[in-house]
């Protein structure tokens, strides 16, 4: 299979008796939003105490396709790791 952080493509065929009778190629896209955070690129992250919250710049360092989980560093070269929330902010719990 050829496979991309987010896309994987298989060859799917269907023998009978021995011969082929059919063949299709199936891509499935992971079309989660953190697929489209790279390292080295410039984010906000929120970070969040006891209901308590603050926003600070950072840089990503790091993502996890499968878990979706994203390590940063802040600007006081803090290494959190967090997940991507629905304002486009990585969200880490302190």
């Amino acid at each position: 299979p050829a496979v991309t952080p987010s896309r994987i493509t298989v060859s799917v065929e269907i023998v009978v008796d021995g011969r082929r009778w059919n063949a299709r190629q199936v891509v499935f896209e992971n079309r989660a939003p953190w697929t489209q955070i790279r390292a080295g690129q410039s984010i906000k992250i929120l970070v969040v105490s006891n209901g308590a919250s603050v926003e600070v710049p950072g840089k990503v360092r790091r993502v996890d396709q499968r878990t979706g989980e994203i390590t940063v560093e802040s600007s006081t070269k803090a290494i959190l790791t967090g997940w991507l929330n629905a304002a486009g902010q990585v969200e880490v719990k302190a």
